[in-house]
């Protein structure tokens, strides 16, 4: 399927007099596609789940003559949970925990910040 998809990029991509263009097309171009396909590919399994009798539950979902579309399930991902941490400090070492919530709230560092590149018509020069 790939080809033909590059086939409707090349045939979708404007004619540029430089270089840097088609670069920006490229990303604009997936960026929309990508888009597309995550609404379409949900919807897409929203109309096959609706032929199962039972769409949540692990293994078989619905099965056609090629193809059958399978659930798995993994376990679910354990995470920090600071009240729980601070209950147990608290617990283990007899801290109050207004004490260790002051100390929590002070502990916080600055993370990265989040990048979006975004491509835009220029109507200037």
């Amino acid at each position: 399927m790939r080809p033909e998809i590059i086939a409707l990029r090349n045939k979708l991509q404007p004619k540029y007099e430089n270089n840097t263009d088609p670069l920006i097309f490229d990303y604009r171009f997936w960026t929309e596609l990508e888009k597309l396909a995550k609404k379409e590919r949900e919807a897409a399994l929203d109309r096959a789940k609706a032929f199962s009798s039972d769409p949540e539950k692990e293994g078989l979902v619905i099965k056609g003559k090629a193809l059958r579309l399978m659930l798995k399930i993994s376990s679910p991902p354990k995470a920090f949970d600071k009240e729980t941490f601070m209950n147990t400090i608290s617990e283990q070492f007899k801290i109050e925990k207004h004490k260790l919530r002051e100390i929590a709230t002070a502990s916080v560092a600055e993370g990265t910040p989040r990048k979006s590149y975004t491509v835009e018509d220029r109507e200037d020069d």
